[in-house]
């Protein structure tokens, strides 16, 4: 099979934009070369999560595969418990949405008052979408915009005026998308369950999952969230998937409902090879989560400070400017803002242009995970930073950037990441490069 020229120039130039921009974009990550290869192992999406009419065959995550399949639920289950207190880890979630999506059709119903974190707090805009199309209320959970940490006494109040002891479902998701700080949840969970009981609280750890893991930031659960859920790909350098977890206190009956939901309800199929691909990427983790979420937030801090020290208006001075992998930079307008991420993705250096919340200011979000798992230290740092300000500060034209930087990314091929699992040869075995016949 020869393909054709302008598929081959496609690749080529995926290919060499990939190895030669640096990543800063803290939605973005890594993963490793035996993930990369597991994704597509298998030649079709083949795990059914649920049974057929007749009845199970192997368990309710098939009815017509390999026996070992059952036992990648129970694998899973396992690192769920070690590492995020959850003995239920259910990974079939095509993303950090579908999860979402999941437990908002599985726990409320239209004219429910469900509450949240609004944009303006950081919290991401999926949730408001879905949550209109089903007639959920949503009302936003109160922030202290300076310590960028939830007023517990003004939100319990809100709650209070909202709901009362009769109300049918009352439910609290938490989550972030912009985060420089891990919430201090446990005053709020106390205070919220003190009043109403049958609560259910769940959080959206998408952003932060791999530092969670890497023991950098705190567990919702040990704080008392009921269940958790999110993406798999940031912070965590896995596949693009989902899972939620839940806790050994959590409902079954409410569990069941959710794990139903899921699927056969919203998804009839989960796909084995990205399963697998999440199981190593969580035994990578718990071999190397702990270095590599130090590192991430060592990163993420040091590169705040240097960005200030060069005059750049970096969020977050009073408390250190981040706490996890997250770095905020003040642009100014909307305009100013897609400008400076216009201006350094013609350097080579990927950014996220947004409005800022707390500040609401545009500005560039930038993150160190993948960095990081590239192998970058604070010597490479040190390097990008002196790039963002001739581009942004100095207006040396990114175009003089951009070969610097190729050659910078040439010492850090994608196929040696670090914070990898040790089986390396099993990894450049099954990775190995193929040739690709292209037609003149």
């Amino acid at each position: 099979m020869i393909l054709s020229p302008a598929l081959c120039h496609l690749l080529q130039q995926e290919a060499d934009w990939r190895q030669q921009t640096i990543n800063l974009n803290a939605s973005e990550n890594y993963s490793s070369p035996l993930v990369k290869q597991l994704v597509g192992l298998h030649p079709s999406y083949d795990c059914y999560p649920f049974p057929p009419a007749g009845g199970n065959i192997e368990g309710v995550w098939q009815f017509s595969g390999p026996p070992y399949l059952q036992g990648i639920e129970h694998l899973l289950n396992h690192l769920g418990q070690q590492l995020l207190a959850c003995p239920i880890l259910d990974a079939r979630p095509k993303g950090g949405q579908a999860a979402e999506i999941t437990l908002l059709v599985s726990l409320a119903n239209a004219g429910d008052s469900l509450f949240y974190v609004q944009e303006h707090d950081g919290g991401h805009f999926g949730l408001k979408v879905i949550s209109q199309k089903m007639g959920i209320r949503l009302i936003p959970l109160c922030f202290d915009p300076v310590s960028q940490q939830i007023d517990v006494p003004k939100t319990i109040k809100r709650l209070q005026n909202t709901w009362n002891h009769a109300t049918a479902r009352k439910i609290i998701l938490i989550g972030q998308s912009f985060i420089l700080r891990p919430l201090a949840l446990s005053e709020l969970i106390t205070a919220a369950k003190n009043s109403f009981p049958d609560v259910i609280i769940g959080c959206d750890i998408s952003h932060t999952l791999g530092l969670i893991i890497g023991q950098q930031l705190p567990n919702p659960i040990l704080q008392g969230v009921d269940v958790i859920h999110g993406s798999t790909h940031k912070t965590l350098p896995g596949p693009q998937k989902g899972i939620i977890g839940f806790p050994a206190t959590f409902n079954p009956a409410q569990r069941e409902i959710i794990q139903q939901t899921l699927s056969p309800g919203l998804q009839s199929q989960c796909g084995t090879s990205e399963i697998l691909a999440l199981a190593v990427t969580l035994e990578e983790m718990r071999v190397y989560g702990k270095m590599y979420a130090q590192a991430v937030c060592y990163h993420a801090r040091y590169l705040a400070e240097k960005l200030d020290r060069c005059g750049f208006n970096v969020v977050g001075k009073t408390f250190g400017f981040t706490e996890t992998h997250q770095i905020w930079i003040i642009m100014g307008s909307e305009q100013q803002a897609w400008q400076a991420f216009s201006q350094l993705h013609r350097a080579g250096i990927r950014a996220y242009p947004a409005a800022l919340p707390f500040v609401q200011q545009w500005g560039l979000r930038l993150g160190t995970a993948a960095v990081t798992r590239l192998g970058f230290s604070t010597t490479e740092i040190d390097q990008v930073v002196l790039w963002i300000q001739q581009v942004l500060l100095d207006n040396i034209p990114p175009e003089q950037i951009a070969k610097p930087v190729k050659q910078l990314m040439q010492g850090f091929p994608l196929q040696q990441l670090r914070y990898t699992l040790p089986d390396r040869l099993l990894s450049q075995q099954l990775c190995a490069p193929t040739a690709l016949g292209c037609s003149e």
